[in-house]
């Protein structure tokens, strides 16, 4: 192998790893994104849970209701 192939074969080894990198990078981004909102959504599970509580209570409980608006 001469000089300059390897030289060849080290540049674009050099190329691939700043690629793996900026992929790495962007990839980590997301995690961070994703993480943020998983994060923010905890609080919002409990406010859908307690909205889907309040309309099967209503919907169970409809013939009370209606009499109660007529």
């Amino acid at each position: 192998m001469s000089e300059q192939d390897i030289r060849d074969r080290l540049t674009r080894l050099e190329n691939n790893e700043i690629h793996r990198d900026k992929q790495l990078t962007e990839m980590a981004e997301k995690v961070d994104a994703l993480y943020e909102l998983m994060i923010g959504a905890r609080g919002m599970k409990w406010l859908v849970i307690a909205l889907a509580m309040v309309a099967g209570f209503a919907v169970g409980n409809w013939q009370a209701f209606k009499g109660l608006f007529s």
